[in-house]
């Protein structure tokens, strides 16, 4: 079935209003209480109406804290009012209601009874869904996760960190031209002179220096190996 072609201009400006919607809120980007503000305009039910001032809205009082909350226009009163009840999309009205109801945006009552996360219900269920809903993710939440230079301090690698981080120091004595083959774990290795670190790859023992160096062995695949005629030390910290 195709679409219809509205051929006359009432036509058309009836079609545009079905759903419409260019509604505004006071304080949205703050915590403080919102009113729906002043010129804004909507459509319920086929008939349109526009916020002459702005517009208190009534019901947070009886809204427990930690909750999503919605405001809706009451199609009998024309007033705005918080609820806890989620609307349904109608396609029929191109809109969220709730019965006559139209719903026009959401919050959230935060654990300190603030408004906030506010945000515009425009669009349909998949716009709806992304932004509303105990999976959303808050405004709050990005803010919580906003990279910070004390942020970078608390997690900078110190030697008091690293510290509680690996076990203590300890020293493997290698005996003239031996070698030692590290047991499994993760480590920082020091070699002394003439003890390199050396990785099996390749079907080869191959030297990448005495270190220090972060490795991760598997029992077999890093050794210590001594090349002077006397005998030398690795030193080491297991990660725990």
């Amino acid at each position: 079935m195709a679409l219809t072609l509205r051929v006359t201009d009432i036509e058309q400006l009836q079609a545009q209003r079905i759903g419409y919607m260019a509604v505004s809120l006071t304080e949205y980007d703050s915590d403080l209480e919102p009113e729906i503000a002043e010129g804004s305009v909507l459509e319920i039910g086929g008939a349109v109406y526009e916020a002459a001032a702005d517009e208190p809205i009534t019901g947070w009082g009886g809204i427990g804290n930690s909750n999503d909350v919605y405001i809706l226009i009451d199609a009998g009163t024309l007033g705005a009012v918080f609820t806890l009840v989620a609307p349904t999309w109608s396609t029929t009205k191109q809109g969220w209601y709730d019965g006559l109801d139209r719903y026009v945006a959401k919050l959230y009552k935060d654990a300190g009874g603030d408004y906030t996360d506010k945000g515009l219900l425009q669009g349909g269920p998949e716009i709806r869904n992304a932004a509303v809903g105990a999976d959303a993710i808050r405004t709050s939440q990005i803010q919580d996760a906003v990279i910070t230079n004390a942020k970078i301090a608390d997690l900078a690698v110190t030697n008091e960190k690293l510290s509680q981080s690996f076990d203590a120091e300890q020293t493997q004595p290698i005996g003239a031209t031996s070698a030692w083959v590290i047991p499994a774990g993760w480590y920082w290795l020091w070699g002394v002179a003439n003890v390199n670190i050396e990785v099996f790859l390749v079907a080869a023992w191959r030297s990448v220096g005495v270190g220090p160096l972060f490795a991760c062995c598997d029992g077999t695949n890093v050794r210590a190996y001594n090349t002077a005629g006397g005998g030398r030390d690795l030193i080491y910290r297991k990660l725990v």
